[in-house]
């Protein structure tokens, strides 16, 4: 027999859909699935707020349209983080991104014949 969650959602909470809701208090995320805490994360992390939507939207608690519409964010935004959830796995929010390897773009020899180039009057598009 299908046992029945009841909605009790904590006063103040954002209604996500029916079951999921979320709150924020003195800077914090706190999600409910019903009125159990079930994720939290400060503010400003990124990355826990991507890794948590996804997983919301992964386990079919939420679709992605309720996150799009609650929290504001694009829906290329959310469908990224999905697939790269479903791809790379949980672990892959928290890797290091790439950064650009190699020396500066512009040497001194570089920069000194830009500079003759302007004083020639030429445009910097030039």
């Amino acid at each position: 027999m299908q046992q029945l969650m009841l909605p009790i959602i904590p006063q103040g909470t954002t209604i996500i859909n029916g079951q999921v809701s979320v709150d924020n208090r003195n800077d914090e995320w706190f999600y409910f699935l019903g009125g159990i805490p079930i994720y939290s994360h400060q503010a400003d992390n990124k990355r826990l707020f991507r890794l948590h939507t996804s997983q919301l939207i992964n386990t079919g608690s939420c679709r992605s349209i309720d996150i799009i519409t609650t929290f504001g964010v694009s829906k290329s935004s959310v469908m990224r983080s999905l697939r790269q959830l479903r791809e790379k796995g949980a672990d892959s929010f928290f890797e290091p991104r790439p950064t650009r390897k190699g020396g500066p773009l512009f040497t001194l020899e570089v920069l000194q014949q830009a500079q003759e180039y302007l004083d020639q009057g030429m445009t910097p598009n030039e």
